[in-house]
């Protein structure tokens, strides 16, 4: 034990081991800090993963390692069937989680607003008319992809929220099988305890984090952007092109980020794979958005995103009467509780657009700076390593300064983590970068 102790402390990756871990403690545990404390970790800890994995790859040519296929194979084996039976022990306490808890709109709206969508797509309703039956006019602000893949549950009969949890699960095992294949069993167990623990600790009824699995979708998110990942370390520009559609149709949240992937794999992958990618992306999207739903209203859209600030209002009001501050904002993420308390104008909608601009622009300016130094440092870093990283920068400063943190969203930023850190565990150094490497196509 002592030496396989030293053995991780000495590995150039023990970092970002230990960023994702304060990452991990911060989401799971969020009530033990000061909120206002664990936000800043929590984004902290998410920022440092992605700099400190550019600043490791940095200068280092890397390849694939081959030894995985022979090393360790029994005892990574054996670890990833002990994290196939956590996953399906959170399957059981999940069908009690269901059992006890009831979808009810008054409690969340986001299960019964796509129970309503689904079953107005298959009666030949318009989807994307507000909905008035919850005792509020709520504008359809959701994405094919959030709600779409409830259609099979909706015609077989089945509790929807089986939907979310077995998406994650088969971008999670297909994530599994990348790692036990190259990772060591060191580092596969590493990816097995971070990716299962949460879920298990969700599953339960007991824990407070169990309305997420109950009364969000999110877990599914969660599962779309594990599959982000491994788009950038796949050589299927077809596959890609899905992989970034079906994101960019659950939540717009990688949007401002694409045109620093749009500038990486035009300078370094053949043109044919761009276009075919770009061309998946916008095929996709015409096909379950466009044509069947927006050229129908193309106020729809706007409308929906226009709502986000109503919505966004009412939390800001929502008071909880223990502590006298907005549930959501004080829930341990996000820079809104900052703004709420310390700006000095006192009308809400004023702080709102306050963080909305934090919000934009940080995004926006993190996208430009990281196509910046793309270009000065290209020839020193693997594009593929160079996107995981840039993403992770965006995704935290993104998730930082949203205007209302929802525990359940940082969920994904959580998950985008644990995924980059199980597919960095295939790039191996190859030595030091002396003049501008060939492009390799790493699988």
């Amino acid at each position: 034990m002592t030496a396989l102790l030293g053995k991780i402390l000495k590995s150039h990756r023990f970092g970002l081991i230990l960023l994702l871990l304060i990452q991990w403690y911060t989401f799971i545990f969020n009530r033990h800090l000061p909120v206002q404390l664990n936000a800043f970790v929590f984004m902290g800890s998410s920022l440092l993963f992605g700099i400190v994995l550019l600043r490791i790859y940095y200068n280092k040519s890397v390849g694939l390692s081959e030894t995985g296929l022979q090393k360790g194979m029994l005892s990574k084996r054996i670890i990833s069937l002990g994290g196939l039976a956590l996953v399906a022990f959170s399957f059981y306490l999940l069908n009690q989680n269901f059992t006890q808890h009831e979808i009810l709109a008054k409690q969340s709206d986001v299960i019964p607003t796509i129970i309503e969508l689904c079953e107005r797509f298959t009666h030949g309703k318009k989807v994307y008319t507000p909905i008035e039956h919850f005792g509020y006019y709520l504008p359809v602000t959701y994405l094919p992809m959030q709600w779409m893949p409830f259609l099979m549950a909706e015609v077989l009969h089945f509790d929807y929220r089986w939907i979310p949890i077995v998406i994650w699960a088969i971008a999670f095992i297909i994530l599994v099988r990348r790692s036990m294949k190259y990772n060591s069993a060191v580092y596969h167990l590493f990816t097995i305890l971070f990716g299962t623990i949460p879920v298990l600790l969700m599953s339960t009824t007991a824990n407070p984090l169990s309305s997420i699995m109950a009364d969000t979708v999110e877990i599914m998110v969660a599962g779309y952007y594990i599959l982000l990942i491994l788009s950038f370390n796949i050589n299927s520009p077809v596959l890609r092109g899905l992989i970034v559609g079906i994101c960019l149709m659950s939540r717009y949240s990688l949007v401002l980020w694409l045109p620093l992937a749009v500038v990486v794999l035009w300078i370094s992958e053949p043109k044919r794979n761009f276009y075919i990618t770009a061309a998946t992306i916008l095929i996709f999207i015409l096909g379950i958005y466009v044509l069947p739903f927006l050229s129908k209203d193309w106020g729809i859209f706007y409308r929906g995103y226009k709502h986000y600030d109503i919505s966004a209002f009412g939390e800001w009001e929502h008071i909880n009467a223990a502590t006298g501050k907005p549930y959501h904002l004080y829930s341990g993420f996000g820079f809104a509780s900052f703004i709420y308390e310390y700006y000095p104008n006192p009308d809400l909608m004023a702080k709102i657009k306050v963080i909305q601009g934090f919000h934009f622009w940080g995004s926006i300016l993190s996208t430009v700076a990281m196509i910046i130094v793309y270009f000065r440092i290209r020839k020193n870093i693997h594009y593929k390593i160079f996107l995981m990283g840039s993403f992770k920068i965006y995704l935290a400063i993104f998730m930082f300064f949203i205007q209302v943190p929802y525990t359940y969203l940082m969920l994904v930023d959580l998950f985008v983590t644990i995924a980059i850190f199980a597919e960095v565990g295939k790039y191996h150094f190859a030595g030091t970068i002396k003049e501008e490497p060939a492009k390799q196509q790493l699988a």
